[in-house]
């Protein structure tokens, strides 16, 4: 059990969880921004996995850290948790419940969803707009008055538009348009049946029903397409481009719920697989320069430095240029 008496005299260090469906990161940095270490666990997506499990892999992995960076838990100062799955108010309180069975009363928690947390590892905390792009989507704004709005994240079956999974998706299907003479021909027909060891079309429906594991499945695809759009192939190229076209749809849509002052730039944090692609990151880059004045954020660093500024937020923590840099270049720790 981690949770330990809280000393106030010694709060000078911060953490950051990040949990998700595939894995669980937590990392520690000190009050000048220098990340001294970063450790990983199992999922601990809520949605995904019980709550204890969830419980388990945050305190297997924010342990880990607590130890490698050679601090005791009542160090820390404020923790900042990026939640996976945290979409109604009854998660809020699920997460809340979680999360005080593992840290000290005293220490100063900000919990919140993922997207968020992709959003504070871009503007370090402040306004701006998130476009997530995995195996699923969802885009995230918080403009200068703090008010926040979200866009997709429904799911494969409802949503997730110019996600891996969408891209997967229109893959197999232009493959089983062209076998039915209704689509265009396309390299991906070859490719998609090389990879899954298929023969022929029909043998697509087989292979991903029943369909419990194939939304990750589909979503691997997207790389695939990628490949090909940059072979020259028309079919891949087209849908990239509705991919591209998805996510700037559901960008506008956050940014008119929004209050964000014409005259600033926008802050635009991409994250996710998806804009691995090129052809994906310039279309949805240039298609927004056309309606707003956007400076473009890649992070070049883990989402957990977001959960990280979200708990020197909890505690207003001041967020200069020199914790800034400090934060982005002392994050590529080894996890494990």
């Amino acid at each position: 059990m981690l949770k330990e008496t809280l000393n106030r005299d010694e709060m000078v260090y911060f953490a950051g969880i990040d949990g998700g469906g595939t894995k669980t990161t937590a990392a520690i940095a000190n009050e000048k921004g220098e990340v001294i270490s970063l450790r990983e666990s199992g999922p601990s997506r809520l949605s995904s996995v019980s709550d204890e499990k969830v419980k388990e892999e945050i305190e297997k992995a924010l342990s880990n850290a607590v130890k490698q960076a050679g601090i005791n838990l009542n160090d820390i100062a404020g923790l900042g948790w990026g939640v996976g799955g945290l979409d109604t108010k009854a998660d809020k309180k699920k997460a809340n419940r979680i999360i005080e069975r593992i840290i000290p009363t005293g220490i100063k928690k900000n919990i919140k969803d993922d997207a968020t947390i992709g959003l504070f590892s871009g503007t370090f905390g402040g306004a701006g707009v998130s476009i997530i792009a995995g195996t699923g989507s969802l885009i995230v704004g918080i403009d200068p008055f703090s008010i926040r709005a979200r866009v997709d994240g429904w799911g494969y079956l409802f949503g997730d538009l110019g996600s891996a999974f969408y891209i997967g998706k229109r893959a197999i299907q232009a493959v089983l348009e062209a076998h039915d003479g209704r689509g265009a021909d396309t390299e991906l027909r070859e490719i998609i049946l090389g990879e899954l060891g298929l023969n022929s079309p029909e043998e697509v429906i087989t292979h991903f029903y029943p369909f419990r594991d194939s939304p990750k499945k589909i979503a691997k695809f997207s790389k695939i397409v990628d490949s090909a759009a940059r072979e020259g192939d028309k079919v891949a190229n087209t849908i990239l481009k509705s991919a591209a076209n998805e996510l700037v749809h559901s960008t506008k849509a956050v940014v008119e719920k929004l209050s964000f002052q014409k005259r600033k730039r926008l802050p635009i944090v991409l994250v996710g697989g998806v804009f691995n692609s090129t052809k994906v990151r310039k279309e949805v880059t240039s298609n927004l320069k056309k309606t707003f004045e956007i400076d473009v954020i890649r992070p070049g660093w883990p989402p957990v430095i977001g959960a990280i500024v979200a708990g020197m937020k909890e505690i207003e923590k001041k967020i200069d240029k020199d914790v800034q840099s400090n934060l982005k270049q002392t994050s590529n720790l080894n996890g494990g």
